[in-house]
Formats: structure tokens, sequence, C-alpha cells
């Protein structure tokens, strides 16, 4: 998320910055897939879906990228057209924010029953 610090004038750097996040992004929501069937109590439901919505856009974004100069093609704003490209970057944003935020809940919840767990074990040992 801290893409947005690093300089933008020194656009070869960036181009190569920002490409190895989109796919360190499409890893990310890979392996979360992933996880999700072989140690369910660290992916719920909402993570999992999410992860889906994340992997599937930042396919997009992979497919859109020009590869020989790691940007994405201008929109051409023509005739009110959807820029597909920024919808497309605005939509993973948010959703590798989202991602985040679920992760750390899910987290959270785990170490409650967690601790909760190894209280009841201590009370049972005394």
């Amino acid at each position: 998320m801290l893409i947005g610090v690093f300089p933008i004038n020194y656009l070869d750097e960036h181009r190569l910055v920002s490409t190895s996040f989109l796919l360190a992004t499409f890893v990310l929501h890979l392996l979360t897939i992933s996880t999700r069937f072989t140690h369910k109590e660290i992916c719920s439901r909402p993570l999992f879906i999410l992860a889906i919505f994340g992997f599937i856009s930042a396919s997009g974004l992979i497919y859109q990228l020009d590869w020989n100069t790691l940007d994405f093609s201008p929109c051409l704003h023509e005739e009110g057209d959807v820029c597909w490209v920024a919808l497309n970057m605005w939509l993973q944003t948010n959703i590798t924010m989202l991602w985040c935020v679920l992760l750390a809940l899910n987290i959270r919840k785990l170490a409650i029953e967690q601790h909760y767990l190894e209280s009841q074990k201590q009370m049972s040992d005394w």
C-alpha cells in the first residue's frame, strides 16, 4: 500500500516496484485461497470471498499490463467510455485494504479463542 510514496520521478524504478507489488498481490490472494482449503480456521469465508475477488482483479490487471514497458495503456476517454484500468486499479486497492482488515480481525478472533482455551486449561490444572 506504500507504493504511493515511492517517487514517480524515477519512472523506471516506479514501474518495476509497482509491477512487483501487483505480482505480490496476485500471489497473496492465490495463497489466501489455498489457505482456505488447508487451514480453514485462519481463512474465514469473508476473507476467502474477498481473496477470490482480489485474485480476479489482480489477474485482470496483469492481463492489461504492457510487459514491454511495465505500464498500462492510457485511457482514451472518448464518448464516455469506462477506463477499465483505472476502475480495476481502484477495485484492487480497496480489496487489498479490506483484505488486511479482515485478516487482522481473523487473527484477533483466533488470539481471543486461544487465550480462552489456555485460561480454561490452566484452571483445570489447578
